[in-house]
């Protein structure tokens, strides 16, 4: 049984995610690697799970319950996307694309992190004063409805 989600095996079966082959030694095929990619994604897609955040979980950061973090979810946000938009543009581009030093790798990374984070600092210091704003508008329109309701009277 997988216990987090308390689906059984044999639903997992039944529902054609996994074979009755893989059910049998589920946690032995698990643990070693051994089950297909096919069933494998069919689980994941089953369970909802985001592979690439799985992955870099498991692999990078060598901590599985990393990825219920939120930065495991950027990082795997991040790893896809520009994934998808270098291939895209190297596609574009004639002649040959080397590999980039691994010096160079970690100073771009280590860029794009403060550039990320400074952006999450923005953000958060552009909500909280939209949030001030609206307070003060707030507390604004209701001395004036109390002036206008007070002249009522």
């Amino acid at each position: 049984m997988i216990i987090d989600k308390a689906i059984p095996l044999r639903e997992l079966q039944r529902l054609g995610v996994i074979s009755e082959r893989t059910r049998r030694s589920f946690d032995e095929k698990l643990l070693s690697g051994r089950i297909s990619i096919v069933e494998l994604n069919r689980l994941c897609d089953h369970l909802e799970i985001d592979m690439v955040r799985a992955m870099v979980a498991v692999l990078l950061l060598r901590n599985p319950m990393a990825y219920f973090e939120t930065v495991c979810e950027v990082v795997a946000a991040y790893a896809e996307e520009s994934s998808i938009a270098m291939h895209e543009q190297i596609s574009a581009v004639s002649g040959d694309f080397g590999p980039i030093r691994r010096n160079l790798v970690q100073a771009h990374a280590t860029k794009l992190t403060r550039d990320i984070l400074d952006h999450q600092e923005r953000a958060m210091k552009a909500g909280e004063e939209a949030f001030l704003d609206a307070m003060v508008r707030g507390e604004k329109a209701l001395k004036q409805q109390g002036t206008t309701e007070y002249r009522r009277s």
